[in-house]
């Protein structure tokens, strides 16, 4: 499993998303992309603008979009504990 934070505009949406989706195609994981800080960040107001681009896009790595600000304390835990390979990357 593979999980991004995607932050900013469409460049570094699309940017993280390339990155991600690298990682996940070489190792043969699951990608998850946490869309919870996009509209978050301090000045311009930002969104997930990606959304037309990864639905239309044919993938062999199954690819899950979330808000995790939607999760409760204990379903992101859960989350977590059901995935046992976690691996975080930061850019």
């Amino acid at each position: 499993m593979i999980l991004i934070r995607l932050v900013g505009g469409l460049g570094n949406q699309l940017h993280i998303f390339a990155a991600g989706y690298a990682i996940a195609s070489t190792k043969k994981a699951e990608l998850y992309i946490d869309i919870s800080l996009i509209e978050k960040t301090k000045g311009e107001k930002r969104k997930f603008e990606l959304s037309d681009f990864i639905n239309s896009f044919h993938s062999s790595v199954p690819i899950y979009i979330i808000d995790f600000d939607d999760l409760s304390n204990e379903n992101f835990i859960s989350f977590i504990e059901k995935r046992k390979k976690l691996e975080l990357h930061s850019w």
